[in-house]
Parts: C-alpha cells; sequence; structure tokens
C-alpha cells in the first residue's frame, strides 16, 4: 500500500470515528497473518480489532441503537398526535368545568384590559393635546391684554390667566390618569399574563396526561398485550394523573387569587382616579364663577 492510499485510510477511519460509526478494516491479502488471541487488542467500544464489525444493509456498518432522545421525540409525536385527535372529536378529553369557567372568565378579563388600555391611550394623548391648546389659548388672550387700550384689556389678561391656571391643574389630573392606566397596563402585562402561563403548563400537563390515559386503555384492550405491558402502561398513565391534578390544583387556586386582587385593586384606583377628577371639576368650576363674578362687576 503506498503512502498516499494510507494517509487516505487514516483519514477515513478518523471521519467515521468521529460520527461513531467503526469503519470496516482494509482487506488483508493472502500474506498477512490472522492476528492471534494474544494479539487481538480491545478498542475504545469494548470490540476487539480482530473481530468482523456488524454489517447493516448494502454491507455498510450498523447505525447505533436508539437513545433517549429517539424517547423523546416519541413522546413529542403522542402529544401531538392526542391533540390533534381531540380537535378531531376522536380522542377522550378530561375536563373540569369549574376549571374552564374561570380560565373562559380570565380571557373575557384580557380582552377588557386590553380595550381599556386602547382607550385609555387615546384619553392621555388627547388630554396633552387639549391642555396645550388650552395653554396656548391663555398666552394669546394675555399677549392681546398688553397691546389692547379699551376697556377689554383687563377681562382678556383675566381670561388668560384663568386658561393658563386650568391647564396647570390639567397637568394634575393628567398625571393621575397615566398612572390610572398605567397600573391596568401593569396587571394585564404581569398578573394576568403570568396566570396565563400557568394555564398553559395545564393545559400541557392535562394534553399529557390524556394521552397516556388513552394509551393504556388501548393497551389494556390489546388481546396481544402482555401483563407487563398493560402494568408499565399503567404506572405510566398514574404518573402524568399526579401531574396533571397538581397543576390542576395550582391553576385553581390562582386563578381564583387572582380575581380577588383585581377586583380589589381595580375598585381602589377608579375610586381614587374619580376623586381626583372630583376635585379637577370643582376647582376649574370655582375658578370660572370668579371670573364670571368679576365680568360682571366690571361691566357694571
Amino acid at each position: 500500500m503506498s503512502m498516499m492510499d494510507e494517509e487516505s485510510l487514516s483519514d477515513t477511519e478518523s471521519q467515521l470515528k468521529d460520527v461513531n460509526i467503526e469503519s470496516p478494516r482494509p482487506v488483508k491479502n493472502e500474506d498477512t497473518p490472522t492476528p492471534t488471541e494474544d494479539q487481538t487488542q480491545p478498542t475504545a467500544s469494548g470490540s476487539t480489532e480482530g473481530s468482523t464489525p456488524a454489517k447493516g444493509r448494502f454491507g455498510m456498518p450498523a447505525m447505533p441503537a436508539m437513545g433517549m432522545g429517539n424517547l423523546g421525540f416519541n413522546k413529542m409525536f403522542q402529544v401531538a398526535k392526542e391533540r390533534v385527535m381531540e380537535k378531531m372529536g376522536k380522542a377522550h378529553k378530561t375536563e373540569d368545568p369549574v376549571l374552564a369557567e374561570k380560565i373562559k372568565k380570565l380571557d373575557d378579563v384580557k380582552q377588557q384590559y386590553d380595550k381599556i388600555i386602547a382607550v385609555g391611550k387615546k384619553y392621555v394623548e388627547q388630554t396633552i393635546a387639549l391642555n396645550n391648546t388650552t395653554r396656548s389659548l391663555g398666552a394669546l388672550f394675555t399677549t392681546f391684554s398688553v397691546n389692547d387700550t379699551e376697556n377689554t384689556a383687563g377681562m382678556m389678561m383675566m381670561f388668560g390667566n384663568a386658561q393658563s391656571e386650568i391647564a396647570t391643574q390639567n397637568e394634575v389630573i393628567l398625571q393621575k390618569a397615566e398612572r390610572f392606566f398605567g397600573t391596568i397596563t401593569t396587571f394585564r402585562d404581569k398578573a394576568i399574563e403570568d396566570a396565563l402561563e400557568t394555564i398553559k403548563r395545564y393545559e400541557s400537563a392535562r394534553v399529557e396526561f390524556d394521552t397516556y390515559q388513552n394509551k393504556y386503555g388501548a393497551t389494556e384492550e390489546n388481546p396481544k398485550s402482555t401483563k407487563e405491558q398493560i402494568e408499565d402502561s399503567r404506572l405510566k398513565m398514574e404518573k402524568y394523573k399526579a401531574i396533571y391534578e397538581k397543576a390542576n390544583r395550582d391553576t385553581d387556586q390562582k386563578l381564583t387569587h387572582l380575581n380577588e386582587i383585581r377586583i380589589m385593586d381595580m375598585n381602589a384606583q377608579i375610586e381614587t382616579f374619580v376623586h381626583h377628577l372630583g376635585k379637577h371639576f370643582t376647582g376649574t368650576g370655582v375658578l370660572l364663577e370668579q371670573i364670571s363674578t368679576q365680568t360682571d362687576v366690571a361691566q357694571e
């Protein structure tokens, strides 16, 4: 064998070892002695150099056996199949009517919060625009009053100051509005989203339980199933049943607690915001009443 052939064979063996497949030994000529038992050395895989590697189809080396990754893939396939069969109405689906109602209610609440937050954003934007307009109007009347030589100068100055004061009060109510809608947004993004993630985990546990529950039923009804196969299937079903029941309890408790907090928090936020709105409009009304009184006095 030439030097080039030896290097090529060495490279081939190195590549095959990298993919964990043993390469066939080179064909020996008649002059090559057969190794004795004393000369045979074990390889890293536990086989001996003198032994013939296992062959697959077409004389190629056999592929390695299925490992844990294949088992995980099989589970994913079974669960995906269960979901499809449930949608088609061809598989049993474990249901908890009480918890299902709580999940539906949370979904409705989230949609309500989405709409409130969207309108609240417009409320804040339009309040800012109105406040800027109010302040500009006040500045305009104040400027005109300085150059006015008629009897309207005093009233124009007073009206301009009133608009500036209203804009200042609007800044306060704007801060309260941003806080009000910000609290609702935070509750949705954190508390509700966290509950939805819990529901996803619960639903995943439910599908896994139904997968092995239906598989156990099929194994038990199959006349070819051995006692060992039936018992193994039952144990897997019981394992995922325990996981499902825990997820069910955890989800139910979280949704109950979340709803209680939501009601208390929303009531408190509304009460606070309405209180500030009342003070805002009361203060504005008093200010406008003063302007009206002063106007009447000036006209007399």
